[in-house]
């Protein structure tokens, strides 16, 4: 399948790129945009489930884009994405992340 979408780098960096871009706080870079979205936690939840990621670099990933100040949240989802971000961020005080949770978020998001 071929997206027409611009690259997202909240989905398409590498984890320590993904770090590194993020500490350089800039809007954007090339053709990335710096707007966290549903979809972009969506995609990442569904590499999971396809087994392209593992449940580590998934909760690696969240706590990064938690941890950072700078990363840009969509408006009108802002709180489902924080919700979203702390339990995936979280699992040690929230669920556990597996098949059964993951559903449950994309159930969320697609709501």
């Amino acid at each position: 399948m071929i997206s027409t979408r611009k690259a997202n780098p909240f989905t398409s960096l590498g984890l320590d790129e993904l770090r590194r871009w993020l500490e350089q706080s800039q809007a954007s870079v090339g053709d990335y945009s710096c707007v966290l979205s549903l979809d972009a936690i969506e995609v990442m939840l569904e590499r999971f489930l396809s087994r392209a990621i593992d449940v580590e670099s998934l909760v690696e990933w969240a706590n990064i884009l938690d941890a950072n100040e700078h990363t840009e949240v969509a408006e009108g989802d802002r709180d489902l994405i924080a919700q979203l971000l702390f339990e995936l961020a979280s699992p040690e005080i929230n669920d556990e992340i597996n098949d059964a949770t993951v559903y449950s978020m994309l159930s969320r998001i697609r709501a």
